[in-house]
């Protein structure tokens, strides 16, 4: 039998990534095991942390808060009777700081959504799920919003 233990669940607060938490969540409670949650903050000065007035300081601090409060509204909703959870914040590189944590936290399994971007539009955003894949040492499970159609 295939035990698994300490689940990462990565998120940039789309429909697709919280999609996705289910399955996180589902994965570990059936091996018992601990629920990562994480979010990057690559970019504080992103459209997703909304508009701020001030200098770059002013939106760092503004991308943190609203990641940590995204963050918790999450575990509140999605996780009220899973206790065994962490909510795990950075910034900087997304690729790197994930590899980090699968080191530190000993990570045996990844779940992520995917956008699902096809042609043009993944070649010029590039895909951070696909690098993901490349890089980490674990299974990566990729999930896709049942709503989300693509081009076969």
């Amino acid at each position: 039998m295939v035990q698994v233990q300490n689940i990462l669940w990565l998120t940039d607060f789309s429909q697709d990534s919280a999609h996705a938490l289910a399955y996180a969540r589902t994965l570990a409670e059936l091996y018992k095991t601990k629920l990562y949650l994480m979010h990057v903050i690559e970019n504080p000065t992103s459209s997703i942390y909304g508009r701020v007035e001030g200098d770059y300081l002013a939106m760092e601090a503004n991308a943190r808060e609203k990641a940590r409060t995204w963050l918790q509204e999450y575990v509140t909703k999605e996780l009220a009777n899973f206790p065994n959870h962490e909510v795990i914040l950075h910034e900087g590189d997304i690729l790197p700081k994930i590899i980090e944590v699968e080191v530190e936290k000993a990570i045996g399994t990844i779940v992520m959504g995917t956008h699902g971007r096809t042609g043009l539009a993944h070649m010029l955003l590039g895909s951070v799920t696909e690098k993901v894949i490349r890089s980490v040492h674990c299974p990566v499970y990729v999930i896709r919003h049942p709503e989300r159609t693509t081009a076969r």
